[in-house]
């Protein structure tokens, strides 16, 4: 994809060469999405994250579509207006408090040690019960009756089984929290 990328984002029938020439950058991507809740993962290159995602210049991005978050009454990552001298946290700190979510896991090209992570910040951002009156559980990774993704040390980052099972238990919560988000 990424080989291809200046291709995808040209219009019909235009080669675009540089990214000068697109349309559209990421953050006003990303800032589209507002007010709604947007988390952004990255993993590291270290452990296998592809080394040309630019981690940098995604935060960036999200730092400069705070502005819209804000406008629209949402909270952003809190790293104020220039994306420039905005510090990137540190990994595994992310900023979580806003609708507007980053964080960098120590990871390789996987969500898997987000998710968790992410689980919580999605329940933070749904709230702890919907309209309905459905009570939703706090997201742990560790093992327990509620328990839905497999715990650290237990194969399932790596275990492709493992995986398969948790990304389709994700998408089931997901899916119910939608269904509860949009249903209230």
């Amino acid at each position: 994809m990424a080989g291809n990328f200046l291709r995808y984002g040209a219009a019909q029938g235009k080669d675009v060469r540089t990214p000068a020439e697109l349309s559209v950058d990421s953050h006003e991507l990303i800032a589209l999405c507002a007010p709604r809740p947007v988390f952004i993962s990255y993993g590291i290159p270290d452990e296998g994250d592809a080394h040309w995602l630019d981690h940098r210049g995604s935060f960036m991005a999200a730092v400069a579509a705070g502005k819209v978050y804000r406008l629209l009454g949402a909270r952003d990552l809190g790293q104020g207006d220039d994306y420039r001298k905005a510090v990137m946290p540190p990994v595994k700190t992310g900023l979580l408090d806003g609708a507007l979510a980053w964080r960098q896991h120590d990871g390789g090209h996987t969500d898997t040690p987000n998710v968790t992570i992410f689980l919580n910040w999605a329940d933070k951002q749904l709230g702890t019960t919907a309209r309905s009156g459905v009570t939703r559980h706090r997201w742990r990774s560790a093992p327990g009756p509620n328990s839905t993704i497999p715990p650290p040390g237990t194969g399932g980052g790596m275990d492709r089984t493992s995986n398969y099972e948790a990304c389709a238990r994700l998408q089931a919560a997901l899916a119910r929290y939608a269904i509860q988000y949009f249903a209230s």
